[in-house]
């Protein structure tokens, strides 16, 4: 009897008596029957097993991605289209002051200057209209001890299907290039 799902066999079955004789027409049904639910089964087997090594695939892609984010050199953060800070890199902690759990639901403004929170502003509606940005764009970034920084900073649309849902930038530390410029 095959074993049948979606009208593909998948296997076989091999159904016998212990003496010679034929089935009847209800107990080759019922094989019939009980053939397409294995093959039915076997599918759903396969496909669960797919996704499993999917989820595996998925789960180790989130690992070397968190790694790569948590452990950047740069400070590395993303604010959701309200400005509010959603993560943060220990990286932006040592750049801002701040760790980076206590700046997850922080407006990004809470850093800028009344400008540089404009400048942003300006930046995120640009990217939300489609506009290509070329940075890398400079700001100064009050830390939590009220210094300043001199920050150059690299946003990008973060979008999921293709609705936009946030902004990842990469701030890195120019202040000391700057005075010595200076």
């Amino acid at each position: 009897v095959p074993l049948k799902s979606k009208g593909r066999v998948m296997g076989t079955l091999c159904a016998a008596t212990r003496s010679p004789r034929e089935f009847t027409a209800d107990e080759t049904e019922l094989l019939n029957a009980i053939g397409n639910a294995i093959g039915v089964a076997v599918e759903n087997a396969g496909l669960y097993q797919k996704e499993r090594e999917i989820a595996e695939q998925l789960r180790q892609s989130e690992e070397n991605y968190r790694g790569l984010f948590e452990n950047a050199t740069e400070a590395i953060f993303v604010h959701d289209l309200q400005g509010r800070i959603i993560a943060a890199n220990r990286a932006c902690g040592k750049l801002t002051g701040c760790a980076p759990a206590e700046m997850v639901g922080m407006g990004i403004g809470c850093f800028l200057s009344g400008q540089g929170r404009d400048t942003v502003g300006e930046i995120v509606e640009r990217l939300l209209d489609g506009e290509a940005v070329e940075g890398p764009f400079e700001f100064r970034l009050t830390k939590r001890d009220g210094t300043e920084a001199i920050v150059e900073l690299m946003p990008s649309l973060i979008v999921r299907g293709e609705q936009p849902v946030g902004v990842q930038a990469i701030a890195r530390d120019v202040t000391e290039a700057r005075r010595m410029q200076e």
